[in-house]
C-alpha cells in the first residue's frame, strides 16, 4: 500500500508542476512576406490591449530601421540627416499610427490577439497604388502645387483632384474615389510655395530662432485687398488679416498694418524644428470670411482652428501665393 500510495503521490505532484502549452493562432508570430510592409503581433486580456501590443512592436520596429539608417548614412551634412533621422523617431514613437491596418483578431481561450501592418512606402507611392488608372484634372488646384502633389503627377502622368480633410481625428488626402490616412509627422509637404506677382508676400527673414521677431510684406500690382493666412504643420488655419486694403505698389508691413502694438514672434511649439506657413489672397472684392473671423489664438488652443478644407476652397477661385519661414528652438 505505501508503494502504490507513493507512485499516485508522485504522478499527482508531476500532473501540479506541469503547465498547460498556450495555443496560439496559426499566423501569430510569421514574418512579414514584403519589404515594405512592417507587421506587429499582440496578445492580451482584450483586443484593445492585444492591439496596443502589436503597435508598440510596429513602433518599436520603425525605430530600429531609423537607428540602423542614421549609422549607415554617410553624409557631408550630419546635423541636418541627424534631425531628420530624430524627426522620424518622434513620430514612429507615437503610440497612434495614421494608416495602420488589421490584418487578423481572434480570440484563443480568455486571451486575445492581433496582427497589424503598417506599410512604410512615401504616401505618394501608397496612394497611387490605391488610385489605379487616374482621372486626370482639368485644372490645378492648391495641392498640386504641392510636393505630394508634384510627386504624383511625377507617377501618374497628369494632375488629379486632390482633397484633404480631417476625420475622427485623422488627416485623409486623396481624390473621391481613394483617400488614405496622411501618416507623416505634419502636413507641410502639401502646403506649396510660390509667389504670385498680382500679390507678392516676403518675410524679414527666413530662418528664424525661437523667441525672434519678424515682419511680413505685402504688396500688389492693383488696388484690392488682402487676407493674410498663417497655416501650421498640424492642419489649422489662423486669419491674420481680413480683407485688408492695398494699394498697388504700396508696400504693406504685417502686423504694423494691423496693429502697430503687435509683434510676430517665432515659435516652434514645442519641437525642434517647425515651419511656419502664410498665404497671401488677393482680391478685387471683399472675401466673405466669417467662417474663419473666430479662428485666432483660442480657437487654436481649443481645437477649433481645423478649417483647413474651407480655406483650400477658397483658394482655388482666387489669386494667392505663399512662403515658409523655418524656425529652431536653437
Amino acid at each position: 500500500m505505501r508503494i502504490a500510495s507513493f507512485v499516485i503521490c508522485a504522478v499527482l505532484l508531476l500532473g501540479c508542476g506541469e503547465k498547460q502549452k498556450q495555443v496560439k493562432p496559426a499566423w501569430f508570430g510569421k514574418p512579414s512576406t514584403s519589404q515594405y510592409i512592417v507587421v506587429g503581433y499582440g496578445e492580451g486580456a482584450d483586443t484593445q490591449s492585444a492591439r496596443n501590443a502589436a503597435l508598440a512592436q510596429i513602433s518599436n520596429t520603425l525605430k530600429a530601421q531609423v537607428k540602423s539608417e542614421f549609422l549607415e548614412q554617410t553624409t557631408l551634412d550630419r546635423n541636418s540627416y541627424e534631425q531628420s533621422a530624430t524627426r522620424n523617431l518622434s513620430v514612429y514613437s507615437e503610440t497612434k499610427l495614421s494608416g495602420v491596418e488589421t490584418i487578423y483578431e481572434t480570440s484563443v481561450g480568455e486571451r486575445f490577439f492581433a496582427a497589424l501592418s503598417y506599410d512604410i512606402r512615401p504616401f505618394e507611392e501608397r496612394l497611387t497604388e490605391k488610385i489605379g488608372k487616374p482621372k486626370c484634372a482639368q485644372e490645378s488646384g492648391f495641392l498640386n502645387a504641392s510636393f505630394t502633389g508634384q510627386r504624383l503627377k511625377e507617377i501618374l502622368g497628369c494632375d488629379i483632384a486632390l482633397k484633404v480633410y480631417i476625420q475622427n481625428g485623422v488627416w485623409l488626402v486623396g481624390t473621391n474615389s481613394a483617400v488614405l490616412a496622411w501618416n507623416e509627422e505634419s502636413l507641410e509637404r502639401l502646403y506649396p510655395e510660390r509667389i504670385d506677382p498680382r500679390i507678392t508676400i516676403s518675410a524679414s527673414k527666413e530662418r528664424l530662432k525661437e523667441g525672434e521677431s519678424f515682419y511680413l510684406y505685402l504688396t500688389a500690382e492693383s488696388d484690392g485687398f488682402v487676407s493674410l493666412f498663417n497655416l501650421y504643420d498640424s492642419g489649422q488655419t489662423a486669419l491674420m488679416a481680413g480683407n485688408l486694403a492695398l494699394k498697388a505698389f504700396k508696400r504693406v508691413t504685417i502686423p504694423q498694418s494691423i496693429d502697430p502694438t503687435l509683434d510676430l514672434v517665432a515659435s516652434t511649439n514645442g519641437k525642434e524644428f517647425a515651419k511656419d506657413f502664410y498665404i497671401a489672397i488677393y482680391s478685387q472684392k471683399p472675401l466673405a470670411l466669417s467662417r474663419f473671423e473666430q479662428t485666432g489664438a483660442y480657437a487654436l488652443q481649443s481645437g477649433r482652428g481645423d478649417s483647413l478644407e474651407e480655406l483650400i476652397a477658397l483658394l482655388e477661385g482666387d489669386v494667392w501665393s505663399a512662403i515658409s519661414i523655418s524656425v529652431s528652438r536653437f
